[in-house]
């Protein structure tokens, strides 16, 4: 089954981060469907009818020419045309939630949001859109990509036996599927308790079974657990030390001192990027 992805994309295709980490990290490109999502910035919109919002032939001729740039682009590092589509948007309802409404309707398997583009939007919006779009109501995946670093491969993975890690370990599982040189390390952070040994086997167990169920063999995993005075820093610093591309994480919204919660309590563009300017993140539910 193809992997179907959600690419926003701007105006500045020099920082399309989203797109280079998903060209980098996928090499079986026949494998992998992109829609590329340009959703027009509201100060650019025209009049609103009992139709919505429409746009001018320039502005449809903008996002066009946008949209198009990026086909091209990806389809010059392997991808094949006929597994790309294009959609220009008026912003509606918001960006943040023009995004999560296109991601809901399409049944993606990813939205992919690079790091530029959440600046980007920031700077026209002022507010928190990267905290947006990690927290709008949805069942997708979202990756927050930062600039991709040339020889990152592999998953690190954190379990801890929720449901959504589950979720997240089948997500990962589902991704590896056609890439048959990817590999996935389970991270359990151990916490200071009677019976945080047995957790940990019964969450590492969990996040395997979810990914051997996407058919990917036991070779392909490997399980870590270690202590963790600080659960951000363990991570950061376990994911330069093994040089991986990505770092995925279930939200738990029903957890207020969750892991991901954690993670993005502040600005990412500010706080956490800072330090995982070389790795993507995948969150999801």
């Amino acid at each position: 089954m193809n992997r179907a992805l959600l690419l926003t994309v701007s105006d500045d295709m020099s920082s399309s981060w989203g797109m280079r980490f998903v060209s980098d990290f996928f090499r079986n490109k026949q494998k992998v469907h992109c829609t590329l999502l340009y959703v027009v910035p509201p100060g650019y919109a025209a009049d609103e009818s009992e139709l919505g919002i429409t746009l001018s032939a320039g502005q449809l001729a903008k996002g066009h020419e946008t949209v198009g740039l990026a086909r091209d682009w990806l389809v010059a590092r392997g991808f094949p045309e006929s597994g790309i589509t294009a959609k220009v948007l008026p912003a509606q309802y918001g960006i943040v939630r023009d995004i999560a409404l296109e991601a809901t309707r399409g049944l993606y398997d990813a939205v992919v949001v690079g790091r530029r583009y959440l600046d980007w939007m920031q700077r026209l919006y002022t507010t928190s859109v990267s905290r947006g779009i990690l927290w709008e109501n949805g069942e997708f995946p979202v990756w927050v990509c930062n600039q991709p670093e040339s020889g990152r491969r592999h998953v690190l993975l954190c379990a801890d036996g929720s449901e959504a890690a589950s979720h997240m370990a089948d997500h990962v599982g589902f991704m590896m599927d056609h890439e048959p040189d990817l590999l996935v390390t389970v991270l359990h952070l151990r916490t200071d308790s009677p019976r945080s040994d047995v957790r940990a086997a019964e969450a590492l167990e969990q996040a395997r079974n979810c990914i051997l169920h996407n058919g990917i063999s036991e070779s392909r995993i490997s399980t870590l657990v270690t202590d963790a005075a600080d659960k951000v820093e363990t991570i950061v610093r376990l994911a330069h030390d093994g040089n991986y591309a990505v770092v995925a994480v279930g939200r738990r919204p029903d957890l207020p001192e969750s892991l991901a919660r954690r993670l993005f309590a502040g600005s990412v563009s500010l706080g956490l990027h800072e330090n995982v300017a070389r790795f993507s993140l995948w969150v999801g539910r």
